[in-house]
């Protein structure tokens, strides 16, 4: 379990004044990671938003595995770090040289931040952009001592309000639900992503994913509406092996029952699939995703891995057999094409997102929602602020049925 500190009342009774120390100032709750393995809801500042800025009234936050890396230090965010990547909320203010948004506006927010110009961007592959920290506002998030505080990937978003850069920003329409807009930000995005536009899957294809949790599921999805004829889940606990099924798989591995997965994959695809997708980020399971593809199969890489992790492969195999290793970061996407494509999906009910959310959790209760997280509680939490937080009220009274 992760040491939380919650220093907040809960409810909507608990709404803090505002407390700003100058003109232009917004004070709310924040989630702030000072030390690793430990999380606290802090009051905070958000500044006005500088040049080509804008600061986001956030309204939903997903609880993403990310966060718990930056917490126990897989990810190395620097410290103190205001969680949070996976949100969407209403434009409250704009920075000088804002143009293509208003207060008002709907958005879902991204951490792909590109300049543009690069080769990367002209591209058409903004995730590569290796300028993207230019577009990462500094000093414009405090904590009552005064002290600036980062924030995660540029965003920051597990917190009441948000001060971005405008090209953090991707513009929702008014039927996108904010509280699934969320979701598309980063997990679906990312599962999704990885098999429509890095491992392109076309029809009659067969595919395994390793992992079913958020970003597994949302592969599984990917696999599903790009017409994969097989689509086999794995994974250790047998909730996220029915939630698989719900999701598009055709078959399930429980790699607790199994003597060998990349055998019981190799029986069920009749030699290997033509496509596999690792969604947790360890050494091996990525090694099992290489060796569980037939010969000229493509191995897709999405899992976050520690930075010092190594995986041992069979050279053989990807010589010999032409086995394909990519990788895959927030989905190999163009966020501003792809994110408003998934909304899509989502209104015509191609995409499940709804069946996604096991609880929503005030932003009090980031405490049970990272315990929930590390667990393997559900599927996705997600923390609701400002007008959705009656989503957490109904929620709490609902979560004994709402985890699978």
């Amino acid at each position: 379990r992760l040491q939380v500190h919650n220093f907040a009342p809960v409810g909507p009774a608990a709404m803090p004044l505002d407390i700003s120390a100058s003109p232009g100032e917004r004070s709310g709750l924040g989630c702030v990671c000072r030390e690793p393995g430990k999380v606290a809801v802090e009051q905070l500042r958000f500044l006005a938003p500088g040049p080509g800025e804008v600061r986001l009234e956030v309204h939903a936050c997903g609880m993403c595995h990310s966060d718990l890396s930056v917490v126990n230090r897989r990810i190395p965010f620097p410290l103190p770090n205001v969680l949070g990547h996976e949100g969407a909320g209403v434009v409250e203010a704009v920075g000088e040289g804002v143009t293509d948004w208003k207060v008002g506006d709907r958005a879902i927010l991204t951490m792909v931040l590109p300049c543009n110009r690069c080769a990367d961007c002209l591209c058409s592959k903004p995730s590569l952009c290796k300028k993207r920290g230019q577009h990462m506002p500094v000093g414009r998030v405090l904590d009552t001592s005064g002290k600036s505080l980062t924030a995660m990937g540029g965003l920051g978003c597990m917190a009441e309000y948000a001060v971005v850069s405008q090209v953090a920003l991707i513009h929702v329409q008014e039927d996108m639900p904010l509280e699934k807009g969320a979701l598309v930000s980063c997990g679906v995005t990312t599962g999704v992503g990885a098999v429509m536009n890095c491992a392109k899957v076309p029809p009659g294809s067969s595919c395994c994913v390793i992992g079913c949790g958020g970003v597994g599921l949302s592969a599984i999805q990917g696999a599903r509406i790009s017409g994969a004829s097989q689509i086999i889940a794995v994974d250790t606990m047998p909730s996220k092996l029915t939630a698989a099924k719900q999701f598009g798989a055709t078959h399930c591995v429980n790699a607790k029952t199994v003597d060998n997965v990349v055998k019981e994959i190799a029986r069920l695809s009749g030699g290997g699939t033509d496509y596999s997708f690792e969604a947790i980020g360890l050494p091996q399971t990525a090694e099992q995703a290489i060796e569980a593809v037939r010969a000229g199969g493509t191995a897709v890489i999405v899992g976050v891995a520690g930075q010092k992790d190594r995986a041992q492969l069979k050279l053989a195999k990807i010589n010999f057999l032409e086995t394909v290793v990519k990788g895959s970061f927030m989905g190999s996407s163009v966020p501003m094409h792809f994110v408003p494509m998934l909304c899509n999906l989502y209104k015509k009910g191609d995409l499940l997102l709804d069946e996604f959310v096991s609880r929503y959790y005030h932003i009090q209760e980031v405490c049970t929602a990272f315990d929930d997280l590390a667990s393997g509680v559900g599927l996705r939490g997600v923390v609701v602020m400002h007008h959705l937080q009656h989503l957490a009220e109904q929620s709490t009274l609902q979560a004994h049925t709402s985890r699978l």
